[in-house]
């Protein structure tokens, strides 16, 4: 990396400058008066954006480093220019008013690029204040069940501008990423650290009623779970609806102890 007093041409122009400024103002020879005004002029223009070149080289790292480590690399690239365009931006600033523009014309300068920027970047400011009220608010926490959308799963991590689910904690590296602006535009359905299960399976009603205890009974003996059951029909016909709670891991084992205790219940 280059240090930022390496650039050799800008550094030698302000040497050149501030030389001329300073003899002009010690009186060792006579420099014309235009020559003398054009040489402030000219070196409180570039003197700004040298010492924001400085800020820049030394803080940029730090002020990335604010932002979590899921932070993708596009998103870290267009941070890091948005960054620099806020210093370059505020050096602007500073040398027109040096060079004395009006106050009011700058205010509105100002207005004017603070309105572009917000229309340019409002994705990225609606994910950082919606990443603020899921931290602060707390809708859901990490490790607990959640829907929002299509998508469902345990929560991984709240990011600055997505949430990792997941969806198969058996291999364990599979994420989806949902932006965080969804969660301002759909319900979240939160089950804590339990996992909704809800099956539907056909069955003959007729013999239902004399089972319906005995297999509640079963599934809470072999799964540990209270299971909520009654008849239901769908486009296939008469089902027997069941849910209960389990965790996440636990979800597919559950599913298969249940229809084992329904099919050998009903099977006869």
């Amino acid at each position: 990396m280059k240090h930022p007093l390496n650039h050799v041409k800008l550094n030698l122009t302000i040497m050149l400058l501030a030389a001329v400024i300073g003899v002009a103002w010690a009186s060792w020879m006579y420099i014309p008066e235009v020559a003398g005004d054009w040489a402030r002029a000219a070196t409180l223009l570039i003197l700004p954006y040298l010492i924001a070149a400085i800020i820049v080289r030394i803080s940029v790292n730090h002020v990335m480093g604010l932002f979590d480590t899921n932070v993708s690399i596009e998103h870290r690239l267009l941070l890091r220019k948005a960054y620099t365009g806020f210093i370059y931006m505020f050096a602007t600033l500073v040398a027109l008013y040096e060079l004395g523009v009006a106050a009011q014309n700058i205010t509105i300068l100002v207005g004017l690029i603070t309105t572009a920027l917000a229309l340019a970047m409002k994705d990225i400011i609606t994910s950082y204040l919606t990443w603020y009220i899921l931290l602060t608010k707390r809708p859901f926490k990490i490790g607990e069940y959640i829907k929002i959308g299509d998508e469902q799963g345990i929560v991984e991590h709240i990011g600055t501008f997505h949430v990792l689910l997941n969806d198969s904690p058996e291999r364990n590296k599979e994420f989806i990423r949902v932006p965080n602006k969804v969660f301002l535009e759909k319900p979240i359905y939160n089950f804590g650290r339990s996992v909704p299960i809800i099956l539907r399976i056909p069955i003959k009603a007729k013999s239902y009623d004399q089972k319906h205890a005995r297999i509640q009974a079963q599934i809470k003996e072999r799964t540990g779970t209270t299971p909520q059951m009654w008849l239901d029909a769908d486009n296939l016909g008469i089902c027997l609806r069941v849910e209960c709670q389990t965790t996440f891991t636990e979800r597919t084992k559950i599913k298969d102890t249940i229809l084992g205790v329904v099919q050998q219940e009903m099977g006869d």
